[in-house]
């Protein structure tokens, strides 16, 4: 009987004084040297207590062709495609069959967690919505055009259509100016 661990049937197992490269690197040059077939516990061939299959392998008959394959319009997801991938069979009608399958609907369930699946060409308008961006932007452009109508130009090329805010005349008051603390004394 041969060890369960030893597929090969070469023996017991590994020597366990022997490390494994070093094994390894033995039967290796031994196979590179037409070496010996390695012997199983009894000192005969590891080959020979295995039986090889007697029946004859059964003739699988011609290949089949593009005439034999089913017609694609009976292809659906849970057809068997393995005919289509025989050797007399051409790559456009595989690739037919395949893109045929794939495009059912077995095969194209959205889970939802893909980020970029969806068809981002097909927009939406958002139709009588006006947002407060859009709105505060309309906001500014009017007033804008109404300071330029008075006659008002705008203080430099890059302003951005806000009114500049009233210049401070005096510096910010202090800590020593509030006039609801207490003089020190």
């Amino acid at each position: 009987m041969t060890d369960p661990r030893d597929p090969a049937g070469e023996g017991p197992g590994p020597d366990p004084a022997e490390p494994f490269l070093r094994r390894w690197s033995r039967r290796k040059e031994q196979s590179r040297a037409g070496g010996s077939v390695p012997e199983g516990p009894e000192g005969e061939p590891a080959e020979a207590g295995r039986e090889l299959p007697t029946e004859p392998l059964e003739d699988p008959g011609p290949e089949p062709t593009d005439a034999d394959m089913p017609p694609l319009e009976k292809l659906d997801g849970g057809s068997d495609l393995s005919a289509f991938f025989g050797a007399g069979v051409s790559e456009e009608l595989r690739r037919q069959a395949l893109r045929r399958v794939f495009h059912s609907p077995e095969f194209n369930r959205r889970d939802g967690l893909e980020v970029y699946d969806e068809d981002y060409r097909s927009f939406q308008g958002l139709g009588e919505v006006i947002t407060q961006h859009m709105r505060q932007r309309l906001e500014r452009e009017a007033e804008r055009l109404a300071r330029w109508e008075e006659g008002e130009a705008p203080a430099s090329a890059g302003e951005s259509g806000e009114a500049p805010g009233p210049e401070p005349e005096d510096p910010p008051p202090g800590p020593d100016s509030d006039p609801d603390s207490a003089p020190s004394a």
